[in-house]
């Protein structure tokens, strides 16, 4: 039986991009938390991409809910 990993996002991390500089928020000033929501869901897409390229023989993939169909 194949292993699988599904990560659900939402449309939230596609309005911000991916600041590598400051991924726990500590400089963000103010604190926006809407940013830092998009942002975790952004570094949750690179952390399952990773982990994919560490896994091979584990299907890792990650969508938006809204897209998945039976």
């Amino acid at each position: 039986m194949r292993k699988i990993i599904l990560l659900l996002y939402v449309g939230g991390m596609l309005t911000v991009k991916l600041d590598i500089n400051d991924l726990q928020f500590e400089r963000m000033n103010p604190f926006d938390g809407t940013i830092a929501y998009g942002q975790n869901k952004r570094q949750q897409v690179v952390m399952i991409e990773k982990w994919a390229e560490q896994y091979p023989g584990v299907f890792f993939a990650s969508m938006h809910p809204g897209l998945f169909y039976f």
